[in-house]
This record gives C-alpha cells, sequence and structure tokens, in this order.
C-alpha cells in the first residue's frame, strides 16, 4: 500500500512541484473527512512515472476554512479533481476553476462531509444485518454512517450538532430504537 509524503498545506505547490520532477504523469487528487479520527480533512495527490511506478503527497486541512493552492498549472488534469474536491468538502484551492462541477444548487452544501447528514440515508428503512428486507427475529441496526438522530435531530442553523458528537455517534451497526 502507498503511503503519501505528508507536506504542510503551505508547502503544496512545492511539494507537487517536487513530485511532478520525478513522477510527471497525474493520477488522481482526492479528499477524505478523517472526522472521528482527527478534526481535518486531508487530500492526497497520486502521480506515476513513466515506468508506472506511483507516488504520492497528503496534507491536512481545517475543517473550517479549508483552503489549499491549485495545482493545476503544474497538471491541468488536477483542476476537474479539485472541482470535484471544493463541492463534495468544501475545500477551496487558490488559482483554482470556481465554477460548480457535479452538484446542483438544491444539493446539501460539502455532501461527503461526516458531519453533513444525508437524508436519503435516514428516510429508506434499513435492513439490519439480515438479508434486504429483513429476516425474522433478526435485530434491526442503523445505516452505517448515520448519527445518532439525538445528536443530529431536528437542529436548526443557528445551533449546528458539535463535530465531535457527531463523530462519537458514527458507529454504523447500533441497534436502531423502535
Amino acid at each position: 500500500m502507498l503511503t503519501p509524503q505528508q507536506v504542510d498545506a503551505d508547502q503544496w505547490f512545492a511539494g507537487a512541484e517536487q513530485l511532478k520532477a520525478t513522477h510527471p504523469i497525474f493520477d488522481w487528487l482526492g479528499a477524505v473527512d478523517d472526522l472521528g479520527r482527527s478534526d481535518g480533512l486531508r487530500v492526497v495527490l497520486q502521480a506515476m512515472d513513466p515506468d508506472g511506478r506511483t507516488a504520492a503527497i497528503a496534507t491536512t486541512l481545517p475543517r473550517d476554512g479549508a483552503e489549499l493552492a491549485g495545482v493545476g498549472d503544474i497538471w491541468p488534469g488536477a483542476v476537474w479533481c479539485e472541482r470535484e474536491a471544493a463541492e463534495a468538502f468544501g475545500i477551496t484551492f487558490t488559482d483554482g476553476d470556481p465554477r460548480p462541477l457535479l452538484l446542483r444548487d438544491t444539493s446539501p452544501a460539502t455532501p461527503l462531509r461526516k458531519d453533513v447528514v444525508l437524508a436519503a440515508r435516514t428516510a429508506r428503512p434499513w435492513p439490519g444485518s439480515g438479508e434486504p428486507g429483513g429476516l425474522a427475529g433478526s435485530r434491526r441496526t442503523a445505516p452505517a454512517g448515520v448519527p445518532d438522530p439525538a445528536v443530529w435531530g431536528n437542529r436548526h442553523a443557528d445551533d449546528p450538532a458539535d463535530p465531535a458528537e457527531i463523530a462519537a455517534s458514527l458507529t454504523g451497526g447500533r441497534r436502531r430504537r423502535r
């Protein structure tokens, strides 16, 4: 498994330039919400050399005001991935393309962050640990990744749930209350 070289956010662009010197082919750029492990967003950039060997760099950004230098000047193909990470995780890429890529205006902001509850995950009955539709006598469990309704339910915009509370309640497979 490839372990990315960790760089500070302010050294991201320089790290990408160094990576291109040895691995000139852009492979992918993506983000991960590490809520529950750390209080940040991790961004990873992977590139390949002409022989197909890969190398990667990674950085961690704060959840609020996540901003990172765009690498579109180094790899034009990275702009698409940056736009996707910007929409899905709320990361601002300086000198990046700010246009929306995939989501409509009615979509939830930053849908891939773990502190954003997707209504479809809670509205559809979850079959539990048995076969779809549930087996007789099987325990019904909450969907993985859906926080406890006591933490996020019936909240107003001026009283958001604390990300630490949400992370603590993200244990999928807990018994559903009836």
